[in-house]
């Protein structure tokens, strides 16, 4: 296929061209259209190929209160999952702050898989490992992203917010040794991730 054109994603969409502008644009004139409308002719959009080039950078700039949340980890654990209260305060979050949620279902690392986050105004990100080129990709077209936990990628370019693993470990392990605890067996996942390493250190240092 060619220069992919607004009459394109309109016939994939199944809406008028008019509609497909509106939608592209960022529905600056607030037109009234139902959100299932604008989330098909921006899926199409992506599909035909036509979101990584100037659409991109409209999305982009464009606020329609969309936070997306991308995890490349199952995203609905058990409630005693690390995850389950991150995820609670990201829904309590958008809530105050008027903003929806879009979840990325996929926890795949594929680059396609990771573009659609560009549907949302901006992403959180949540996951052990990284997809470096796929993030890269998005930190250079100014996409907003966030990851969830801390990241040393990218010469550390890669906006995050985590927990102080390595002072909370040392803490309970200074609570132990308080209680009268004097052999402490620490079990760890076999892999590198900041989070593992930081909480490693902390019990060590204590």
């Amino acid at each position: 296929m060619g220069r992919v054109r607004q009459a394109d994603i309109a016939r994939v969409a199944g809406v008028s061209q008019a509609t497909v502008s509106v939608v592209l644009g960022g529905n600056r004139t607030g037109v009234r259209l139902s959100e299932r409308t604008r989330l098909r002719v921006l899926e199409a959009a992506e599909r035909l190929g036509y979101v990584p080039d100037p659409v991109s950078s409209r999305l982009a700039a464009a606020n329609n209160n969309l936070l997306g949340v991308y995890t490349f980890t199952p995203a609905f654990p058990d409630i005693a999952d690390v995850y389950y209260p991150i995820l609670v305060g990201v829904e309590a979050e958008a809530a105050a702050l008027g903003k929806d949620l879009i979840m990325f279902t996929a926890s795949s690392a594929a680059p396609d898989r990771i573009r659609r986050t560009r549907l949302a105004d901006g992403c959180l990100f949540l996951g052990r490992h990284v997809p470096v080129d796929a993030i890269a990709d998005l930190l250079a077209a100014g996409f907003p992203i966030v990851h969830i936990g801390r990241r040393t990628e990218l010469g550390g370019r890669i906006p995050h917010v985590g927990a102080d693993y390595v002072s909370a470990s040392a803490e309970v392990i200074t609570r132990l040794a308080r209680a009268g605890h004097r052999r402490v067996r620490y079990l760890r996942e076999p892999d590198d991730a900041p989070s593992s390493g930081d909480r490693e250190r902390g019990v060590r240092s204590a």
